[in-house]
């Protein structure tokens, strides 16, 4: 059982790798290191923040492990629910930051004649929502340790990526490159990793896999509301100073997005629990 395990784990890491791998290589051997750098400069943002999301996925697969094995299945979909209903608040909060956020940082970073158009901060933006929305299904995989059965979906992705690369670069250059990695994430990577764990760990929960997708949907349709409303009020921000752009736009992504949030997720139950887990974390900040 552990020799399966560990060898469906190496089939997932090795895939993964391919998968992050495939893009530069594609964009380097069509465009040039002068297109790949331009891409890398936008791709650093988001690696650092996958970092940060990073931490927080590792911080709680321990507690995950623990409550599948000591919890009911019920118990531990109900969990689920609530994690990811927060994971996907500050998900979505960091693609509205990023889509607005990203222009007036590079312009003061690398200069304006290394910067890309509005149109690939969008792909990016998306590209980087889609890689995330779904870490909560690869948190349960990893604590439940179904590596066995989602050992072929990167490396199925990766392959799928690579040909749509290929294809796509040549036919609208670097904007197929992301495309290309968002259709294999969204439709080979991140279903087929939900439809493993709901059809093996969480497939006593009736309808559960589509009951799912019906509340990433609408999660996604609501971060993208969110993303076009604090986007269109940080386009009238004209101001030549990019310093002051960032301020000013960092300041309209904390309160503009979050009310949007609000508004539209308050009746969810989920609701009620992150509002629970933002008391403690404030009421332990003001004992500090």
């Amino acid at each position: 059982s552990i020799e399966k395990k560990v060898g469906g784990m190496v089939f997932q890491k090795i895939g993964g790798i391919v998968l992050s791998s495939v893009d530069t290589i594609v964009i380097s051997a069509f465009l040039g290191l002068t297109s790949l750098a331009l891409y890398q400069n936008y791709y650093y943002i988001i690696t650092s923040i996958f970092g940060f999301l990073a931490v927080i996925m590792q911080s709680i697969i321990a507690g995950v492990g623990n409550s599948a094995a000591t919890e009911t299945t019920n118990k531990n979909y109900d969990d689920f629910k609530k994690f990811n209903f927060i994971y996907i608040w500050i998900v979505a909060w960091c693609t509205t930051c990023l889509l607005c956020l990203y222009q007036p940082f590079m312009r003061l970073w690398v200069g304006k004649e290394n910067m890309f158009g509005y149109g690939m901060v969008v792909l990016f933006a998306l590209y980087f929502f889609v890689h995330k929305w779904c870490d909560m299904l690869y948190v349960y995989q990893e604590a439940c340790g179904i590596w066995w059965e989602t050992k072929f979906v990167p490396l199925v992705a990766a392959i799928v990526n690579l040909i749509v690369n290929i294809i796509l670069i040549k036919m609208i250059g670097l904007p197929g490159i992301l495309i290309s990695t968002i259709v294999a994430v969204a439709f080979i990577y991140d279903t087929g990793y939900a439809k493993v764990l709901f059809n093996t760990y969480f497939k006593n929960i009736q309808g559960g896999l589509k009951k799912y997708w019906t509340r990433q949907l609408f999660y996604l349709l609501t971060a993208v509301l969110a993303s076009a409303v604090t986007g269109i009020i940080c386009s009238f921000i004209k101001i030549p100073s990019s310093l002051v752009t960032i301020i000013i736009n960092g300041v309209i992504c904390v309160v503009v997005p979050n009310l949007i949030f609000i508004l539209i997720w308050r009746n969810l139950p989920e609701f009620g629990y992150a509002k629970v887990i933002l008391n403690r974390i404030v009421g332990k900040l003001v004992k500090k």
